[in-house]
């Protein structure tokens, strides 16, 4: 049973369902709701347009994937240490 706008289900019976963020979830690029696994729900429903689809540790996932992501690629943008013993040899 697809929840409308303003009904929420409790948690314990909640599944994943369509929203209108969840068309992208095939393809991975959908935006998973922060709203949707917490215990008052996403009060959007089928509305949402964030997806209903993504599994509740979604968001965890996606975020640190994201900083391991951003500190790789500043620490390869870094220079080494400028070493003045070596300038001197």
């Amino acid at each position: 049973v697809a929840a409308q706008v303003g009904s929420v289900m409790p948690l314990a019976v909640r599944q994943s369902e369509m929203s209108a963020g969840s068309v992208l979830h095939g393809a991975g690029q959908c935006k998973p709701c922060a709203w949707f696994w917490r215990p008052q729900g996403c009060e959007n429903g089928t509305e949402c347009r964030h997806c209903h689809l993504c599994d509740t540790g979604a968001i965890k996932a996606r975020r640190k994937a994201k900083a391991t992501s951003l500190r790789t690629k500043g620490a390869r943008g870094r220079r080494p240490p400028h070493d003045s013993k070596l300038m001197r040899l």
